[in-house]
């Protein structure tokens, strides 16, 4: 699959590629009346939007805490979570709302995108799904890449699911992502515990984790792109202050990250010449293994012929052995 760069590049086309259709995004974004005007006013495209409204996109494994995330983000339950390997999120869905759903702070768009690795296989249709409507969107200026502190394993699964996403968008992808490792506990137990060795503490993750990207994708992560989060209850009177502290500092992170982006958003524009070149890739796949299963019967065919054939000069033979044991026998006599 040729991957084609697509971040910081500038829209281009018609007029009426880079215009919204309000009432598309309405179907999975769910926009405030006082800023529907926004996505309508004349000349208005998906470069100015993205100016104003600054969109944060969660993917991740089903499971991993993508919505919870998202939720946190918000700062009130928007979004379904999944507690097992069945995704709540079947697809991409979307809110207009503010940093942390204070009135006063800058307007963000987040969106929870369906879980790779579903226990139902459908990951093919989450895939065409997503591509859709970011395409429908246009621009993402952070990509969150959720991962589960608890289970931090870098298996086929995620490695497969990655590398589905820098295929799909590109190897510039890569610069807007932060990767966000959620359920990470920062009660004094858990912090006690990874100080033990009894859990991966931070350090370590990121090692790790810088690693692979360098071997696997050929990008060098920086710890600037790594966060740490447990989307913690702050209302709950078990909550420490210590994890309140905590889970602000990664929010206020993944805020700063994506301000700093406000300017270098990652276009959506090429996400689907991406995937032409994979569905065609995919008929490549087709026509190769129907030719195989020609082929394969062919020969199934053709040995089955031979065997056949062998097996009536094999009995012919037998048959002319027998006649001469015969004759030679009545000789004797």
């Amino acid at each position: 699959i040729t991957e084609r760069p697509a971040s910081g590049v500038q829209p281009s086309g018609s007029d009426a590629e880079n215009q919204y259709n309000l009432e598309n995004l309405r179907s999975f974004i769910s926009i405030p009346e006082s800023c529907q005007k926004d996505f309508l006013q004349i000349g208005t495209n998906k470069k100015a939007i993205s100016q104003k409204y600054l969109s944060i996109c969660l993917l991740g494994v089903t499971g991993h805490g993508k919505s919870s995330t998202a939720n946190s983000i918000c700062g009130e339950q928007l979004f379904r979570s999944s507690a097992g390997a069945k995704s709540e999120t079947t697809q991409v869905k979307g809110v207009v709302t503010t940093w942390g759903g204070v009135r006063s702070e800058e307007k963000i768009l987040v969106l929870d995108s369906p879980g790779f690795g579903d226990s139902e296989g459908r990951d093919t249709s989450h895939i065409s799904n997503l591509v859709c409507r970011l395409k429908m969107i246009g621009y993402v200026h952070t990509f969150l890449l959720i991962i589960n502190s608890e289970d931090p394993r870098f298996d086929e699964q995620l490695q497969a699911t990655i590398k589905i996403f820098s295929q799909i968008f590109g190897a510039d992808f890569f610069k807007n992502v932060i990767v966000c490792f959620t359920k990470f506990r920062m009660d004094k137990r858990s912090q006690k515990d990874r100080e033990k060795g009894k859990s991966a503490s931070e350090s370590r993750l990121i090692d790790d984790y810088c690693r692979r990207f360098r071997k696997d994708f050929a990008y060098e992560l920086p710890q600037s792109q790594v966060v740490f989060i447990d989307n913690i209850d702050c209302d709950d009177d078990l909550t420490e202050p210590e994890e309140k502290r905590a889970f602000e500092r990664s929010l206020a992170f993944i805020k700063d990250f994506t301000v700093e982006r406000k300017n270098k958003p990652f276009f959506c524009k090429d996400i689907k010449e991406v995937l032409k070149e994979k569905d065609e890739l995919q008929r490549k796949i087709i026509e190769a293994a129907e030719k195989f299963e020609r082929e394969k019967r062919e020969y199934i065919k053709e040995f089955e012929h031979r065997l056949q054939n062998s097996l009536i000069a094999e009995k012919k033979a037998a048959g002319e052995r027998e006649a001469n044991l015969k004759k030679a026998a009545e000789e004797r006599e």
